[in-house]
């Protein structure tokens, strides 16, 4: 029925709680921010008030729905899981052979990983004890959770290889890199090529090294495996703590998603069953475009991944699109009335290296054409808010009314009203520091911007810009797409 798609949108469930809600990007809209407000909001700490996982059972949270991402544990400390905004599975399905559906769901872990009160983790918890006759006792308890569905006869009584024991051929597993995936590697019809290969887990990656500190202390002398895993909220575990799987719902929050659809809705329409796929909801930061790029190029140059002028980068940009197709360059209204043939050959245009590096410090802001590609391939305007970053909240009073939109978009319990005041949904990390000294420009990121808003770069990308806003603007005009 109806409740069992929403419940189970994928064909390939894993028996985990599968991301439904996607804050989908574009990288530098406010999606951190957006995430982060959904993840402090819907928590059921807030939602059902109670801390431990103990408290959000069907009776004592009185049904209320919440939301959970992902956690990921890694290597160095096992026993502390961390909350994941964004995995990259979605950036490397297909291309790199550990990034596997099964391993994006994760092994089971109890639900008390993602209890949100884990102060503790940011000690040395998880460090051996010199005393304790049975050191590293998060990485065991991560490679039981790793090999629990593994059991290997060949290891003898209960199955269980010995830590600092070699893993018996017959004890390997299958890892298939290309299971389910549709194809359309690097945004173009070529098939997924990945091998499949033997493995030690099917849910987890082996770490591909132990760390100083735990090689210091002998680490390779109790384990000859060490394992790094992300984790969605298992069935099995929901169920022991009286939960109804129903009333969950997971968040990803990976910012590459919404730009790419040639690759990410076929994605998605490959893992997802025809009456689950309309369950699915994509949250998107509406930021101005020119102040994108701008971003964009300014994030990465302060962090020293960027080291050409503003200028180059832009002029680059709107020449390799220009080269994809003049008349579209000129007036991208004309992409409402292109076939579907036209479309799919104007985006493996601009979706084929080396133009999508060109062209990418521009790419987030395209809106229409994005939103167009998903429509096209059969998802609903409906399924998408766009929420404007000049709408975040910038003070506490301002955060009650976000958080009924997005609830309300996501069929979620509205967060009980005193949680605005614990600093829920305001953040002051949204802004690149305007002090920062970029190097290519020897300037300030402030003054750098207001020089190139005067360059004739500028202009050309404004116009380019403004063409494009006027196709958002009549694709959300047809379409009635909500936002905020």
């Amino acid at each position: 029925g109806a409740s069992s798609s929403m419940d189970r949108p994928y064909k390939d469930g894993l028996g985990r709680v599968m991301p439904t809600v996607f804050v989908a990007g574009p990288a530098k809209s406010g999606s951190t921010f957006l995430w982060e407000c959904l993840h402090q909001s819907f928590h059921p700490q807030h939602v059902c008030g109670r801390d431990d996982a103990a408290g959000w059972s069907d009776t004592l949270c009185q049904h209320r729905r919440f939301l959970l991402p992902a956690v990921a544990a890694d290597v160095a400390q096992p026993a502390c899981p961390r909350f994941q905004k964004e995995s990259p599975f979605w950036r490397w399905w297909g291309r790199r052979p550990s990034y596997t559906w099964a391993r994006y769901g994760g092994p089971r872990l109890p639900l008390s990983s993602w209890e949100a009160r884990r102060g503790a983790c940011k000690s040395k918890r998880g460090r051996p004890r010199p005393d304790d006759s049975r050191p590293f006792p998060g990485h065991r308890a991560l490679e039981v959770a790793c090999l629990q569905d593994e059991a290997c006869p060949a290891a003898g009584e209960g199955g269980r290889v010995g830590y600092a024991s070699p893993l018996p051929p017959s004890c390997q597993r299958a890892c298939t890199p290309c299971e389910h995936h549709p194809g359309w590697v690097d945004n173009s019809p070529s098939p997924c090529s990945v091998s499949p290969y033997r493995c030690a887990s099917r849910v987890c990656a082996e770490a591909p090294y132990v760390p100083k500190a735990l090689r210091r202390l002998n680490f390779s002398a109790h384990h000859r495996r060490a394992f790094s895993a992300t984790a969605f909220p298992s069935h099995a575990a929901l169920e022991a703590a009286s939960i109804s799987t129903s009333r969950v719902a997971a968040v990803e929050g990976n910012p590459g998603i919404f730009q790419t659809p040639p690759r990410h809705a076929r994605a998605i329409e490959a893992l997802t069953t025809p009456a689950g796929r309309g369950a699915l909801r994509f949250v998107i930061g509406l930021r101005d475009p020119f102040d994108l790029a701008f971003s964009l190029w300014a994030f990465l140059s302060t962090l020293g991944q960027e080291g050409r002028r503003v200028e180059l980068r832009m002029e680059r940009a709107l020449a390799a699109i220009e080269r994809c197709s003049r008349p579209l360059f000129s007036d991208p209204l004309l992409l409402l009335r292109a076939s579907p043939p036209e479309l799919e050959a104007y985006r493996l245009c601009l979706d084929a290296r080396p133009t999508s590096r060109q062209l990418f410090w521009v790419f987030g802001g395209l809106y229409g054409l994005h939103l167009l590609g998903w429509l096209r391939r059969g998802f609903s305007p409906s399924q998408f808010l766009f929420v404007r970053m000049a709408s975040l909240p910038r003070a506490a009073a301002d955060v009650p009314a976000i958080q009924k939109e997005l609830a309300t978009f996501l069929g979620l319990s509205p967060p009980p009203a005193d949680s605005a005041q614990s600093g829920v949904c305001l953040s002051a990390t949204m802004i690149t520091s305007k002090q920062v000294i970029v190097r290519a420009h020897n300037a300030s990121v402030r003054d750098v911007k207001s020089a190139f808003r005067a360059s004739p770069t500028a202009r050309n990308l404004s116009a380019f810009f403004a063409r494009h806003e006027a196709l958002r603007t009549a694709i959300f005009e047809r379409e009635r797409v909500r936002v905020y």
